[in-house]
């Protein structure tokens, strides 16, 4: 019965929303996750360590930023860094690329610093949310992963990639009843997490 009721609440929820979430959003919030006590970590199946949609801006004004975009999808993570920390200070797609870099070379508080300065330059640049959300998670602290995720989705409330790894993350906090929202929802936008669980 209990199981019954549950399906649906998670029924009624994610239609209710919609493809929107933001009903969700709200509820969720209120419930955030906190640091693992599991050594969980997201599992990423694809090269790019589980990034999605979120790997290179979709136009970049700046060509040297674009060759640094290159230069690091080339595999060739320290050039990529002194060529994106050239215009870092002021161009978003640099301050991102740069956390990217960081991120991919597993320096993790350089990647955290010039992230968190691409969202000071454009508090709506999604890409620097979702990844700093993929980082925090992979540090095992939740709260600020779930913190990220949550601003990612206030303004990109069809992410379905963020849905995902916030679900991950109560997932492994012990709270399924708000992954299974989360993964509804990400299955709801994107028919490519059909086949995905936690």
């Amino acid at each position: 019965m209990k199981y019954i009721l549950f399906f649906l609440l998670l029924a009624g929820l994610v239609s209710h929303t919609g493809v929107h979430g933001q009903t969700a959003l709200s509820a969720l919030k209120s419930k955030k996750p906190q640091a693992s006590a599991s050594s969980a970590k997201p599992n990423h199946t694809n090269v790019k360590k589980g990034l999605g949609n979120h790997e290179v801006p979709d136009v970049v004004e700046n060509p040297k930023v674009s060759q640094a975009f290159s230069t690091l999808s080339a595999g060739n993570e320290k050039a990529a860094i002194a060529l994106f920390d050239d215009f870092s200070d002021e161009d978003t797609d640099a301050a991102f690329g740069l956390g990217l870099a960081y991120y991919e070379n597993d320096q993790m508080e350089e990647a955290i610093d010039a992230l968190s300065l691409a969202i000071e330059l454009d508090a709506e640049n999604t890409d620097a949310y979702y990844l700093l959300g993929v980082i925090f998670a992979e540090l095992g602290d939740f709260a600020r992963s779930s913190e990220a995720l949550f601003g990612l989705l206030e303004i990109e409330e069809q992410d379905a990639d963020a849905w995902f790894l916030l679900g991950f993350l109560y997932y492994h906090d012990d709270d399924q009843e708000s992954a299974a929202i989360c993964l509804a929802i990400a299955r709801d936008i994107d028919s490519d997490y059909d086949g995905e669980d936690y």
